[in-house]
């Protein structure tokens, strides 16, 4: 992963701590994404929410998807992002592979899709608030409100390119 991207995604970070801070726990995703977007909007981030992705199979499409955030190559006063990337936002006691897979279908399905934005697309990350849990009289709280992380697809290959900015955004 270049600095473009860990620039990018720690500006992602800094905005989503700041929803958090500010709505504290337990709004629904949407809830937050449109406060995400009021950030993104309030910092000159250029994006598109909620944008359908055609879903194939053996190259035939056979459903439809919903990237939560989808953001072209820019240049900001914070990052210069080079690469297309796609977020994928949960609300959600912890990552887990359900939201990697879901993730890992939309990069795939995007280079199959005839439309010319995802052509480029191979980045993706997983932005979660973390929903605090209780139990009876038992509280538990996550060390971070939001926890983040970046995957890269390619034809041969579904991984994270940098475990190290996964680990530091826990």
């Amino acid at each position: 992963m270049d600095k473009n991207h860990t620039k990018f995604l720690a500006t992602i970070e800094k905005l989503s701590l700041e929803v958090y801070a500010n709505l504290g726990d337990g709004f629904s995703e949407d809830i937050y994404q449109k406060a995400l977007s009021i950030e993104l909007r309030a910092n000159n981030i250029d994006y598109l929410r909620e944008t359908v992705i055609e879903l194939f199979y053996k190259d035939q499409m056979v459903g439809l998807g919903e990237i939560d955030f989808f953001f072209p190559p820019q240049k900001n006063k914070f990052f210069t992002l080079e690469d297309p990337i796609i977020i994928e936002t949960k609300y959600s006691t912890k990552l887990e592979d359900n939201h990697r897979a879901q993730l890992r279908q939309y990069l795939h399905s995007a280079k199959l899709n005839k439309t010319a934005v995802f052509k480029d697309l191979q980045y993706g990350a997983l932005l979660n608030w973390q929903k605090k849990v209780s139990y009876e009289q038992k509280r538990i709280t996550p060390e971070s409100e939001v926890s983040m992380e970046l995957w890269k697809f390619t034809k041969a290959s579904f991984s994270t390119p940098n475990k190290t900015f996964i680990d530091s955004v826990k």
